[in-house]
Protein backbone atom coordinates (compact mmCIF):
# COMPACT_ATOMS: atom_id res chain seq x y z
CA UNK A 1 0.00 0.00 0.00
CA UNK A 2 2.97 2.54 0.39
CA UNK A 3 4.60 1.66 -3.00
CA UNK A 4 0.75 2.24 -4.08
CA UNK A 5 0.71 5.96 -1.88
CA UNK A 6 3.90 6.81 -3.98
CA UNK A 7 2.25 5.84 -7.19
CA UNK A 8 -0.66 8.17 -6.36
CA UNK A 9 1.73 11.07 -5.38
CA UNK A 10 3.88 10.50 -8.59
CA UNK A 11 0.20 10.74 -10.59
CA UNK A 12 -0.25 14.09 -9.12
CA UNK A 13 3.03 15.87 -9.63
CA UNK A 14 2.04 14.91 -13.52
CA UNK A 15 -0.58 15.97 -13.50
CA UNK A 16 0.22 19.30 -11.81
CA UNK A 17 2.93 19.37 -14.18
CA UNK A 18 0.43 19.64 -16.81
CA UNK A 19 -1.61 21.85 -15.36
CA UNK A 20 1.23 24.54 -15.14
CA UNK A 21 1.89 23.67 -18.55
CA UNK A 22 -1.76 24.36 -19.67
CA UNK A 23 -1.57 27.86 -17.26
CA UNK A 24 1.42 28.92 -19.57
CA UNK A 25 0.47 28.02 -22.56
CA UNK A 26 -3.26 30.11 -21.49
CA UNK A 27 -1.44 33.32 -20.32
CA UNK A 28 0.58 32.88 -23.54
CA UNK A 29 -2.41 32.86 -26.18
CA UNK A 30 -4.30 35.67 -23.46
CA UNK A 31 -1.17 38.16 -24.22
CA UNK A 32 -1.84 37.92 -27.77
CA UNK A 33 -5.61 38.55 -27.72
CA UNK A 34 -6.84 42.28 -26.83
CA UNK A 35 -6.28 42.88 -23.63
CA UNK A 36 -9.26 45.50 -23.17
CA UNK A 37 -11.62 42.47 -24.47
CA UNK A 38 -13.38 40.74 -22.22
CA UNK A 39 -13.75 37.12 -21.46
CA UNK A 40 -16.92 36.73 -22.71
CA UNK A 41 -16.37 37.88 -26.14
CA UNK A 42 -13.12 36.51 -26.22
CA UNK A 43 -14.50 33.00 -25.89
CA UNK A 44 -17.68 34.10 -27.90
CA UNK A 45 -18.18 32.38 -31.95
CA UNK A 46 -15.71 33.84 -34.02
CA UNK A 47 -18.58 34.39 -36.46
CA UNK A 48 -20.99 37.51 -36.80
CA UNK A 49 -24.72 37.54 -36.56
CA UNK A 50 -25.74 36.62 -40.42
CA UNK A 51 -25.65 39.95 -42.49
CA UNK A 52 -23.27 42.09 -39.79
CA UNK A 53 -19.78 43.53 -40.51
CA UNK A 54 -16.48 41.90 -38.92
CA UNK A 55 -15.74 45.39 -38.47
CA UNK A 56 -16.98 48.58 -38.67
CA UNK A 57 -17.76 50.59 -41.66
CA UNK A 58 -14.32 51.75 -43.27
CA UNK A 59 -13.97 55.44 -42.71
CA UNK A 60 -14.95 55.52 -39.37
CA UNK A 61 -12.66 57.99 -37.36
CA UNK A 62 -10.20 55.10 -36.21
CA UNK A 63 -10.37 51.43 -36.71
CA UNK A 64 -13.18 49.15 -34.99
CA UNK A 65 -12.44 46.85 -32.63
CA UNK A 66 -11.00 43.33 -33.52
CA UNK A 67 -13.50 40.62 -33.03
CA UNK A 68 -16.77 39.73 -33.49
CA UNK A 69 -19.02 43.36 -34.16
CA UNK A 70 -22.71 43.96 -33.24
CA UNK A 71 -25.31 44.37 -36.10
CA UNK A 72 -25.35 46.97 -38.69
CA UNK A 73 -27.76 49.62 -37.39
CA UNK A 74 -26.21 49.48 -34.14
CA UNK A 75 -22.45 50.10 -35.09
CA UNK A 76 -23.41 52.88 -36.89
CA UNK A 77 -24.88 54.46 -34.62
CA UNK A 78 -22.03 53.66 -32.61
CA UNK A 79 -19.79 55.08 -35.04
CA UNK A 80 -22.05 58.72 -35.45
CA UNK A 81 -22.19 59.00 -31.95
CA UNK A 82 -18.23 58.64 -31.67
CA UNK A 83 -17.81 61.01 -34.66
CA UNK A 84 -20.42 63.86 -32.50
CA UNK A 85 -18.02 63.55 -29.70
CA UNK A 86 -21.12 62.12 -27.95
CA UNK A 87 -19.07 59.20 -26.70
CA UNK A 88 -14.91 59.15 -25.73
CA UNK A 89 -12.83 56.58 -27.67
CA UNK A 90 -12.40 54.45 -24.96
CA UNK A 91 -16.50 54.23 -24.41
CA UNK A 92 -17.27 53.60 -28.21
CA UNK A 93 -14.49 50.87 -27.96
CA UNK A 94 -16.20 49.56 -24.28
CA UNK A 95 -20.20 49.89 -25.65
CA UNK A 96 -18.55 48.27 -29.37
CA UNK A 97 -17.63 45.12 -27.16
CA UNK A 98 -19.85 44.25 -25.06
CA UNK A 99 -23.16 44.86 -27.63
CA UNK A 100 -21.25 42.23 -30.11
CA UNK A 101 -20.73 40.06 -26.45
CA UNK A 102 -24.32 40.36 -26.02
CA UNK A 103 -25.82 39.76 -29.58
CA UNK A 104 -23.05 36.40 -29.71
CA UNK A 105 -24.41 35.31 -26.57
CA UNK A 106 -27.62 35.80 -28.02
CA UNK A 107 -27.31 34.04 -31.18
CA UNK A 108 -26.01 31.12 -29.39
CA UNK A 109 -28.72 30.90 -26.67
CA UNK A 110 -31.34 31.12 -30.03
CA UNK A 111 -29.61 28.11 -31.67
CA UNK A 112 -30.26 25.56 -28.67
CA UNK A 113 -33.26 23.86 -27.99
CA UNK A 114 -35.81 25.71 -26.26
CA UNK A 115 -36.44 23.29 -23.25
CA UNK A 116 -32.16 24.01 -22.42
CA UNK A 117 -32.35 27.67 -22.76
CA UNK A 118 -31.80 30.16 -20.12
CA UNK A 119 -30.25 27.47 -18.21
CA UNK A 120 -27.31 28.48 -16.53
CA UNK A 121 -24.69 25.41 -15.75
CA UNK A 122 -21.59 25.05 -13.45
CA UNK A 123 -19.69 22.26 -11.79
CA UNK A 124 -16.90 21.06 -10.11
CA UNK A 125 -14.65 17.94 -10.08
CA UNK A 126 -12.15 16.98 -6.99
CA UNK A 127 -9.77 14.75 -7.04
CA UNK A 128 -7.93 13.29 -4.00
CA UNK A 129 -5.18 11.25 -2.58
CA UNK A 130 -5.65 10.15 1.15
CA UNK A 131 -3.88 8.45 3.74
CA UNK A 132 -5.45 7.87 7.26
CA UNK A 133 -3.42 6.02 10.27
CA UNK A 134 -5.27 5.66 13.80
CA UNK A 135 -2.90 3.37 15.65
CA UNK A 136 -0.74 0.97 15.62
CA UNK A 137 1.31 -1.65 18.17
CA UNK A 138 -0.09 -5.72 19.82
CA UNK A 139 -3.32 -6.65 19.24
CA UNK A 140 -4.79 -7.26 21.78
CA UNK A 141 -8.76 -7.36 22.98
CA UNK A 142 -8.72 -3.64 23.88
CA UNK A 143 -7.10 -3.02 21.00
CA UNK A 144 -8.39 -4.41 18.31
CA UNK A 145 -8.19 -3.87 14.56
CA UNK A 146 -10.96 -1.75 12.69
CA UNK A 147 -12.46 -2.38 9.67
CA UNK A 148 -9.83 -1.61 7.29
CA UNK A 149 -6.62 -2.50 8.70
CA UNK A 150 -3.62 -3.10 6.81
CA UNK A 151 -0.16 -4.57 7.10
CA UNK A 152 -0.89 -7.43 9.54
CA UNK A 153 1.65 -9.28 11.04
CA UNK A 154 0.45 -12.69 12.31
CA UNK A 155 3.63 -13.79 13.39
CA UNK A 156 4.55 -11.06 15.50
CA UNK A 157 0.82 -10.29 16.52
CA UNK A 158 1.33 -6.44 15.44
CA UNK A 159 -0.61 -4.40 12.74
CA UNK A 160 -0.34 -0.58 11.26
CA UNK A 161 -4.07 0.64 11.11
CA UNK A 162 -3.16 2.62 7.90
CA UNK A 163 -5.57 3.35 5.03
CA UNK A 164 -4.42 5.00 1.20
CA UNK A 165 -6.89 5.51 -0.98
CA UNK A 166 -7.69 7.56 -3.63
CA UNK A 167 -11.38 9.59 -3.99
CA UNK A 168 -13.42 11.32 -6.47
CA UNK A 169 -15.92 14.16 -6.25
CA UNK A 170 -18.21 15.30 -9.13
CA UNK A 171 -21.19 17.60 -9.19
CA UNK A 172 -22.75 19.60 -11.83
CA UNK A 173 -26.09 21.52 -11.49
CA UNK A 174 -28.05 24.23 -13.34
CA UNK A 175 -30.13 27.01 -12.57
CA UNK A 176 -33.47 28.65 -14.75
CA UNK A 177 -35.15 31.76 -14.06
CA UNK A 178 -38.64 30.78 -14.40
CA UNK A 179 -40.60 34.08 -13.87
CA UNK A 180 -39.08 37.85 -12.36
CA UNK A 181 -37.90 36.61 -9.08
CA UNK A 182 -38.57 32.83 -9.09
CA UNK A 183 -35.43 30.37 -9.80
CA UNK A 184 -35.63 26.79 -10.20
CA UNK A 185 -32.36 24.65 -9.68
CA UNK A 186 -30.81 20.95 -9.95
CA UNK A 187 -27.41 19.21 -9.15
CA UNK A 188 -26.14 15.72 -9.17
CA UNK A 189 -23.56 14.37 -7.33
CA UNK A 190 -21.58 11.42 -6.56
CA UNK A 191 -22.03 9.61 -3.42
CA UNK A 192 -21.61 5.92 -1.90
CA UNK A 193 -23.33 3.80 0.50
CA UNK A 194 -22.75 4.00 4.03
CA UNK A 195 -24.34 2.89 7.54
CA UNK A 196 -25.31 5.19 10.34
CA UNK A 197 -25.19 3.42 13.81
CA UNK A 198 -23.43 0.82 12.86
CA UNK A 199 -24.45 -1.13 16.07
CA UNK A 200 -23.73 -5.32 16.80
CA UNK A 201 -24.93 -7.58 18.69
CA UNK A 202 -28.31 -9.81 18.19
CA UNK A 203 -29.89 -6.88 20.64
CA UNK A 204 -28.86 -3.86 18.54
CA UNK A 205 -28.63 -5.19 15.17
CA UNK A 206 -31.91 -3.65 14.54
CA UNK A 207 -31.09 0.04 15.11
CA UNK A 208 -28.67 0.16 12.51
CA UNK A 209 -29.47 2.33 9.21
CA UNK A 210 -27.99 1.30 5.93
CA UNK A 211 -28.18 4.58 3.25
CA UNK A 212 -27.74 4.54 -0.25
CA UNK A 213 -25.89 7.50 -0.03
CA UNK A 214 -23.51 9.34 2.66
CA UNK A 215 -25.10 12.32 3.51
CA UNK A 216 -22.23 13.92 4.74
CA UNK A 217 -19.90 13.08 1.95
CA UNK A 218 -20.28 13.19 -1.78
CA UNK A 219 -17.17 11.26 -2.24
CA UNK A 220 -16.42 8.30 -3.73
CA UNK A 221 -13.60 5.81 -3.17
CA UNK A 222 -12.03 4.45 -6.66
CA UNK A 223 -11.69 0.72 -7.31
CA UNK A 224 -14.21 -1.80 -6.97
CA UNK A 225 -12.85 -3.14 -10.16
CA UNK A 226 -13.14 -0.34 -11.79
CA UNK A 227 -17.44 0.00 -11.07
CA UNK A 228 -19.00 2.76 -12.39
CA UNK A 229 -19.76 5.26 -9.78
CA UNK A 230 -23.14 5.89 -8.49
CA UNK A 231 -24.54 9.41 -9.09
CA UNK A 232 -27.35 10.91 -6.90
CA UNK A 233 -29.67 13.88 -6.96
CA UNK A 234 -28.05 16.68 -4.40
CA UNK A 235 -30.08 19.44 -4.59
CA UNK A 236 -33.79 20.35 -6.24
CA UNK A 237 -35.40 23.65 -5.08
CA UNK A 238 -37.67 26.39 -5.45
CA UNK A 239 -36.15 29.73 -4.96
CA UNK A 240 -38.02 32.95 -4.67
CA UNK A 241 -37.44 36.34 -4.06
CA UNK A 242 -40.73 38.67 -4.19
CA UNK A 243 -41.17 42.07 -5.62
CA UNK A 244 -43.33 43.03 -2.55
CA UNK A 245 -40.56 42.49 0.30
CA UNK A 246 -37.41 43.61 -0.85
CA UNK A 247 -34.17 41.20 1.01
CA UNK A 248 -37.11 38.48 1.66
CA UNK A 249 -35.62 34.99 0.20
CA UNK A 250 -38.00 31.67 0.46
CA UNK A 251 -36.69 28.63 -0.90
CA UNK A 252 -38.23 25.00 -0.84
CA UNK A 253 -37.16 21.08 -1.34
CA UNK A 254 -33.52 19.92 -1.15
CA UNK A 255 -31.34 22.23 -0.38
CA UNK A 256 -28.40 24.94 -0.36
CA UNK A 257 -27.44 25.02 3.77
CA UNK A 258 -28.45 28.81 4.27
CA UNK A 259 -27.21 27.75 7.86
CA UNK A 260 -23.52 27.28 7.15
CA UNK A 261 -21.37 30.24 6.57
CA UNK A 262 -17.75 29.83 4.49
CA UNK A 263 -16.09 30.63 7.85
CA UNK A 264 -13.75 27.61 8.29
CA UNK A 265 -15.04 26.65 12.10
CA UNK A 266 -18.45 25.41 10.73
CA UNK A 267 -16.72 22.46 9.71
CA UNK A 268 -17.57 21.08 13.67
CA UNK A 269 -21.29 22.32 13.50
CA UNK A 270 -22.27 21.18 9.61
CA UNK A 271 -20.80 18.92 7.03
CA UNK A 272 -20.24 21.35 3.54
CA UNK A 273 -21.88 18.28 1.46
CA UNK A 274 -25.01 18.22 4.01
CA UNK A 275 -28.43 19.48 1.55
CA UNK A 276 -31.10 19.84 4.20
CA UNK A 277 -34.87 19.39 2.76
CA UNK A 278 -37.53 21.27 3.60
CA UNK A 279 -37.93 25.08 3.56
CA UNK A 280 -36.35 28.26 4.53
CA UNK A 281 -36.30 32.05 4.76
CA UNK A 282 -33.73 34.53 4.67
CA UNK A 283 -34.07 38.35 5.33
CA UNK A 284 -31.32 41.09 4.43
CA UNK A 285 -31.75 44.08 6.81
CA UNK A 286 -28.94 47.01 5.54
CA UNK A 287 -29.22 49.07 8.89
CA UNK A 288 -26.49 51.70 7.80
CA UNK A 289 -26.22 50.90 4.08
CA UNK A 290 -22.27 49.57 2.84
CA UNK A 291 -21.52 49.81 7.21
CA UNK A 292 -23.95 47.69 8.77
CA UNK A 293 -26.06 44.83 7.90
CA UNK A 294 -28.31 42.06 9.15
CA UNK A 295 -28.98 38.59 8.14
CA UNK A 296 -31.95 36.57 9.09
CA UNK A 297 -32.62 32.93 8.68
CA UNK A 298 -35.38 30.35 9.69
CA UNK A 299 -35.64 26.93 8.52
CA UNK A 300 -37.65 23.90 9.25
CA UNK A 301 -36.13 20.40 8.00
CA UNK A 302 -37.22 16.77 7.69
CA UNK A 303 -34.81 14.90 9.12
CA UNK A 304 -36.32 11.11 8.26
CA UNK A 305 -39.86 9.88 8.08
CA UNK A 306 -41.26 6.20 9.41
CA UNK A 307 -43.28 4.60 6.75
CA UNK A 308 -44.62 1.76 9.11
CA UNK A 309 -44.77 0.35 12.86
CA UNK A 310 -44.39 -3.44 13.18
CA UNK A 311 -46.37 -4.29 16.54
CA UNK A 312 -45.87 -7.68 17.99
CA UNK A 313 -49.33 -8.80 18.78
CA UNK A 314 -48.90 -11.76 20.56
CA UNK A 315 -47.44 -10.45 23.49
CA UNK A 316 -49.75 -8.22 26.21
CA UNK A 317 -49.70 -5.49 26.42
CA UNK A 318 -48.88 -5.20 22.77
CA UNK A 319 -45.46 -4.09 21.72
CA UNK A 320 -44.04 -2.23 18.79
CA UNK A 321 -41.03 -4.82 17.22
CA UNK A 322 -37.67 -2.90 17.61
CA UNK A 323 -36.63 -0.36 16.15
CA UNK A 324 -39.00 1.12 15.46
CA UNK A 325 -41.29 2.37 18.58
CA UNK A 326 -43.89 4.63 17.38
CA UNK A 327 -45.19 6.88 13.73
CA UNK A 328 -43.26 9.91 14.42
CA UNK A 329 -40.88 11.65 12.12
CA UNK A 330 -37.81 13.14 13.43
CA UNK A 331 -37.48 16.97 12.46
CA UNK A 332 -35.79 19.64 12.69
CA UNK A 333 -36.17 23.77 12.71
CA UNK A 334 -33.53 26.26 12.97
CA UNK A 335 -33.04 30.00 13.63
CA UNK A 336 -30.12 32.24 13.32
CA UNK A 337 -29.04 35.74 13.32
CA UNK A 338 -26.51 37.50 11.75
CA UNK A 339 -24.22 40.65 11.83
CA UNK A 340 -21.96 42.60 9.30
CA UNK A 341 -20.13 45.40 9.51
CA UNK A 342 -17.84 47.52 7.28
CA UNK A 343 -16.66 49.74 9.31
CA UNK A 344 -13.61 50.14 7.62
CA UNK A 345 -13.40 49.35 3.20
CA UNK A 346 -10.05 47.23 4.16
CA UNK A 347 -12.26 45.73 7.67
CA UNK A 348 -15.14 43.38 7.91
CA UNK A 349 -16.37 41.95 11.16
CA UNK A 350 -19.19 39.17 11.48
CA UNK A 351 -20.61 37.26 14.03
CA UNK A 352 -23.82 34.63 14.47
CA UNK A 353 -25.57 33.05 16.51
CA UNK A 354 -27.58 29.55 15.66
CA UNK A 355 -30.48 27.85 17.34
CA UNK A 356 -30.98 24.18 16.06
CA UNK A 357 -33.56 22.05 17.69
CA UNK A 358 -33.97 18.30 16.62
CA UNK A 359 -37.82 16.65 18.08
CA UNK A 360 -39.39 13.37 17.93
CA UNK A 361 -36.03 11.35 18.06
CA UNK A 362 -36.48 7.72 17.62
CA UNK A 363 -34.59 4.92 18.07
CA UNK A 364 -32.53 5.02 14.91
CA UNK A 365 -32.16 8.50 15.04
CA UNK A 366 -30.62 7.85 18.58
CA UNK A 367 -28.10 4.78 17.83
CA UNK A 368 -26.87 6.70 14.97
CA UNK A 369 -26.27 10.25 17.21
CA UNK A 370 -24.35 7.62 19.81
CA UNK A 371 -22.27 5.81 16.58
CA UNK A 372 -20.78 8.86 16.13
CA UNK A 373 -19.87 10.36 18.95
CA UNK A 374 -22.75 11.55 21.20
CA UNK A 375 -23.80 10.02 24.28
CA UNK A 376 -27.00 9.35 25.62
CA UNK A 377 -27.36 11.93 28.02
CA UNK A 378 -27.09 14.52 24.53
CA UNK A 379 -31.12 13.38 23.49
CA UNK A 380 -33.68 13.74 26.61
CA UNK A 381 -35.87 11.22 27.21
CA UNK A 382 -34.41 9.26 25.13
CA UNK A 383 -35.80 6.36 22.94
CA UNK A 384 -33.32 4.02 24.22
CA UNK A 385 -33.54 4.04 27.67
CA UNK A 386 -37.39 2.31 26.69
CA UNK A 387 -34.84 -0.93 27.11
CA UNK A 388 -34.19 -0.52 31.06
CA UNK A 389 -36.50 -2.07 33.53
CA UNK A 390 -39.44 0.26 34.58
CA UNK A 391 -38.56 2.96 31.93
CA UNK A 392 -42.06 4.58 30.41
CA UNK A 393 -40.64 4.09 26.85
CA UNK A 394 -41.32 -0.02 27.69
CA UNK A 395 -44.96 0.46 27.92
CA UNK A 396 -46.00 3.24 25.89
CA UNK A 397 -43.59 3.26 22.92
CA UNK A 398 -43.47 7.02 22.53
CA UNK A 399 -40.32 7.98 20.32
CA UNK A 400 -40.38 11.94 21.72
CA UNK A 401 -36.79 12.44 22.15
CA UNK A 402 -34.98 16.00 21.28
CA UNK A 403 -31.82 17.64 21.10
CA UNK A 404 -30.90 21.62 21.16
CA UNK A 405 -28.31 22.86 19.96
CA UNK A 406 -27.06 26.88 20.43
CA UNK A 407 -23.40 27.71 18.18
CA UNK A 408 -22.09 31.00 18.47
CA UNK A 409 -19.01 32.32 16.20
CA UNK A 410 -17.55 35.51 14.64
CA UNK A 411 -14.39 37.08 12.89
CA UNK A 412 -13.06 39.88 11.30
CA UNK A 413 -11.13 40.01 8.05
CA UNK A 414 -8.28 42.54 7.31
CA UNK A 415 -7.11 43.47 3.84
CA UNK A 416 -5.68 46.54 4.16
CA UNK A 417 -2.51 45.04 2.32
CA UNK A 418 -5.29 43.77 -0.50
CA UNK A 419 -6.84 40.48 -0.61
CA UNK A 420 -3.15 38.54 -1.47
CA UNK A 421 -2.51 39.26 2.04
CA UNK A 422 -5.55 39.25 4.30
CA UNK A 423 -5.61 38.00 7.64
CA UNK A 424 -8.82 36.41 8.71
CA UNK A 425 -9.16 35.23 12.57
CA UNK A 426 -12.15 32.75 13.81
CA UNK A 427 -13.63 31.79 16.64
CA UNK A 428 -16.40 29.74 17.64
CA UNK A 429 -18.49 27.82 20.62
CA UNK A 430 -21.42 25.42 20.62
CA UNK A 431 -22.85 23.39 22.80
CA UNK A 432 -26.00 20.82 23.33
CA UNK A 433 -28.08 22.75 26.09
CA UNK A 434 -30.04 19.72 27.12
CA UNK A 435 -26.80 17.27 27.62
CA UNK A 436 -25.97 17.68 31.17
CA UNK A 437 -21.93 16.42 30.78
CA UNK A 438 -19.63 16.78 27.77
CA UNK A 439 -21.65 19.05 26.24
CA UNK A 440 -18.75 22.35 25.19
CA UNK A 441 -17.21 22.81 21.83
CA UNK A 442 -14.42 25.73 20.87
CA UNK A 443 -12.84 26.37 17.44
CA UNK A 444 -10.33 28.84 17.26
CA UNK A 445 -7.75 29.23 14.06
CA UNK A 446 -7.26 31.74 10.98
CA UNK A 447 -6.88 32.01 7.83
CA UNK A 448 -4.28 33.80 5.49
CA UNK A 449 -3.93 35.17 2.47
CA UNK A 450 -5.64 34.06 -0.40
CA UNK A 451 -5.96 31.67 -3.11
CA UNK A 452 -4.45 33.54 -6.11
CA UNK A 453 -1.13 33.60 -4.05
CA UNK A 454 -1.12 31.31 -1.46
CA UNK A 455 -4.06 30.85 1.44
CA UNK A 456 -3.11 29.04 4.98
CA UNK A 457 -5.53 27.97 7.00
CA UNK A 458 -5.22 26.55 10.68
CA UNK A 459 -7.43 25.56 13.78
CA UNK A 460 -7.15 24.00 16.33
CA UNK A 461 -10.82 22.39 17.62
CA UNK A 462 -12.20 20.93 20.98
CA UNK A 463 -14.80 18.86 20.31
CA UNK A 464 -16.83 17.13 23.37
CA UNK A 465 -18.89 14.02 23.21
CA UNK A 466 -22.16 16.68 23.28
CA UNK A 467 -20.58 20.06 21.95
CA UNK A 468 -22.59 19.53 18.82
CA UNK A 469 -24.88 17.16 16.80
CA UNK A 470 -22.68 14.40 15.36
CA UNK A 471 -24.65 13.38 12.60
CA UNK A 472 -24.00 16.42 10.66
CA UNK A 473 -20.37 17.26 11.96
CA UNK A 474 -18.17 17.19 9.07
CA UNK A 475 -17.28 14.07 7.90
CA UNK A 476 -13.32 14.10 7.20
CA UNK A 477 -12.62 16.21 10.52
CA UNK A 478 -11.87 14.14 13.64
CA UNK A 479 -12.56 11.22 11.29
CA UNK A 480 -16.38 12.33 11.60
CA UNK A 481 -16.97 12.08 15.14
CA UNK A 482 -17.60 14.51 18.54
CA UNK A 483 -14.94 13.63 21.49
CA UNK A 484 -12.49 14.52 19.70
CA UNK A 485 -9.85 17.77 19.75
CA UNK A 486 -6.28 18.41 17.67
CA UNK A 487 -5.68 20.65 14.66
CA UNK A 488 -6.11 21.33 11.01
CA UNK A 489 -4.27 22.93 9.02
CA UNK A 490 -4.48 23.23 5.02
CA UNK A 491 -2.56 25.58 2.18
CA UNK A 492 -4.61 26.25 -1.36
CA UNK A 493 -3.51 27.59 -4.16
CA UNK A 494 -4.80 28.01 -7.67
CA UNK A 495 -3.08 27.66 -10.47
CA UNK A 496 -4.66 29.00 -13.33
CA UNK A 497 -8.78 29.90 -14.00
CA UNK A 498 -10.85 27.31 -12.52
CA UNK A 499 -7.99 24.71 -11.13
CA UNK A 500 -6.98 24.76 -7.73
CA UNK A 501 -4.62 22.44 -5.41
CA UNK A 502 -4.71 21.95 -1.94
CA UNK A 503 -3.06 20.01 0.81
CA UNK A 504 -4.65 19.55 4.21
CA UNK A 505 -3.44 17.88 7.81
CA UNK A 506 -5.96 16.36 10.37
CA UNK A 507 -3.88 15.41 13.97
CA UNK A 508 -6.46 14.62 16.44
CA UNK A 509 -7.00 12.40 19.75
CA UNK A 510 -9.73 11.85 22.52
CA UNK A 511 -11.07 14.75 24.21
CA UNK A 512 -12.31 13.16 27.39
CA UNK A 513 -12.19 9.36 28.80
CA UNK A 514 -15.00 7.50 29.12
CA UNK A 515 -17.04 8.12 32.08
CA UNK A 516 -17.01 5.42 34.73
CA UNK A 517 -19.79 3.10 35.44
CA UNK A 518 -19.38 4.57 39.31
CA UNK A 519 -20.33 8.13 37.83
CA UNK A 520 -23.42 6.59 36.15
CA UNK A 521 -24.60 4.40 38.71
CA UNK A 522 -24.48 7.81 40.87
CA UNK A 523 -26.83 8.93 38.96
CA UNK A 524 -28.79 6.12 38.34
CA UNK A 525 -28.01 6.36 34.77
CA UNK A 526 -26.70 3.44 32.45
CA UNK A 527 -23.15 3.63 31.36
CA UNK A 528 -24.42 5.15 27.99
CA UNK A 529 -25.50 7.96 29.52
CA UNK A 530 -21.84 9.36 29.25
CA UNK A 531 -20.75 6.65 27.62
CA UNK A 532 -20.89 6.71 23.56
CA UNK A 533 -18.92 3.22 23.41
CA UNK A 534 -21.21 1.49 25.97
CA UNK A 535 -24.00 1.11 24.02
CA UNK A 536 -22.87 -0.93 21.84
CA UNK A 537 -21.59 -4.47 21.91
CA UNK A 538 -18.65 -3.79 19.46
CA UNK A 539 -16.98 -0.31 19.41
CA UNK A 540 -18.62 2.27 17.51
CA UNK A 541 -16.52 4.82 15.12
CA UNK A 542 -16.76 6.95 18.10
CA UNK A 543 -15.51 4.52 20.75
CA UNK A 544 -12.32 3.48 18.78
CA UNK A 545 -10.80 7.09 20.14
CA UNK A 546 -11.24 5.87 23.42
CA UNK A 547 -9.11 2.85 23.05
CA UNK A 548 -5.85 4.62 21.82
CA UNK A 549 -3.59 7.36 23.58
CA UNK A 550 -1.44 8.14 20.41
CA UNK A 551 -2.59 10.95 17.82
CA UNK A 552 -4.66 9.61 14.42
CA UNK A 553 -3.66 11.86 11.29
CA UNK A 554 -5.35 12.21 8.01
CA UNK A 555 -3.74 13.62 5.09
CA UNK A 556 -5.62 14.73 2.05
CA UNK A 557 -3.74 16.21 -1.44
CA UNK A 558 -6.70 17.73 -3.49
CA UNK A 559 -6.88 19.23 -7.34
CA UNK A 560 -10.28 20.79 -7.90
CA UNK A 561 -11.17 21.67 -11.06
CA UNK A 562 -14.81 24.35 -11.42
CA UNK A 563 -16.65 24.53 -14.73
Amino acid sequence: MRRSFRSLLLMLAVTLGLAALASAESQDADSRRDPVAPAAAASSPTQAPTGSPTQAPAGSPTEAPAGDAPAPAIAEMLKSMLEKGLLSQDEYEDIYRRQASYEAKELVQSSLPSWIRGWTFRGDLRLRLERQDWRSGIITPTKPLTPGSQNVDIVNNTAIDRRDRARMRFRVGAEKELLEGLEVGVRVATSQATTYGQETGALYANFSTPLVSDPRSTNVTLGDYFAPKAIFLDLAFLRWAPSFAPGLLLTGGKILNPFRSNNFPDLVVWDPDVTPEGTAAEYHLDLLPEYLWSDSRAGYFFVNEVGAVNVNQTVVPFVPDLPTLDEKDPYMYAAQQEFTALPLPWLRLGGRASYYDVRNINTKYAAAAMDLGNTGNAISQNPLYFLLPGSPFFSNGRSSGKMQELAVDAYFSWTQLGDRWQVTPFVQWSSLLNAHTQNQTFSLGATLGDAELLKVTVMWSKVDANGTISLFTDSDLFDGQTNAKGWYVAVERRLTRGVRVRAAYMDSKIAQPACSSGYAAAVNQPLAYCNSGAFTASPTGAAQYLQTSRDRYRVQLDMMVDF
